[in-house]
């Protein structure tokens, strides 16, 4: 007999589909031999195992998702970067607010009609608060008088006119 068809007639045996007349004439065979006595075993333990294996139980049911959890734990997050972050902007605004009130601090009272002293072009000047073109700190008017301001007290620049590579350039006012 040779190896193989010994081989596939060891594993019908140990799945149980042999015929009992081929059955009992492979055992007669095997008696003989020790080693294929001992790969019969092998194989018979490893078909025992599988068949453990693949019982036609149900199947083990998986735990459900925890998407819930996860939502809350996600939006808990979210309103704690949020949190942070207003913290941290009204802090800004806090400490923006605490410098300004201390750099530049108010000479005025809470009288409407009174004058309020403003420094412009190094002199001090009286307005009044009735005033129309008094439009506060940022108004156009008062960037525009103290630009005024400073291009008064600037010199004209001054220009180099270049007429030709090979000419020496000359120095002159702006026009």
């Amino acid at each position: 007999m040779d190896r193989e068809t010994l081989e596939r007639l060891k594993l019908d045996r140990a799945l149980g589909v042999l015929p009992p007349d081929c059955e009992a004439l492979l055992t007669a065979y095997i008696q003989g031999r020790p080693a294929d006595a001992s790969d019969l075993h092998e194989i018979e333990k490893t078909v025992t195992l599988a068949r453990r294996a693949l019982r036609d139980e149900a199947p083990a049911r998986l735990p459900e998702f925890p998407g819930e959890r996860l939502r809350r734990a996600a939006r808990s997050e979210w309103r704690r970067k949020m949190a942070r972050n207003l913290t941290g902007i009204a802090a800004s605004v806090l400490i923006g607010f605490g410098l300004r009130a201390a750099w530049f601090p108010t000479t005025e009272s809470g009288h409407g009609g009174e004058s309020v002293p403003v420094v412009a072009q190094g002199r001090i000047e009286s307005v009044g608060k009735a005033d129309s073109r008094e439009a506060g700190f940022w108004s156009a008017h008062r960037l525009h008088e103290q630009r005024a301001a400073v291009q008064a007290s600037q010199q004209p620049p001054r220009r180099l006119i270049w007429r030709s590579p090979v000419e020496v350039p000359e120095i002159g006012g702006a026009t």
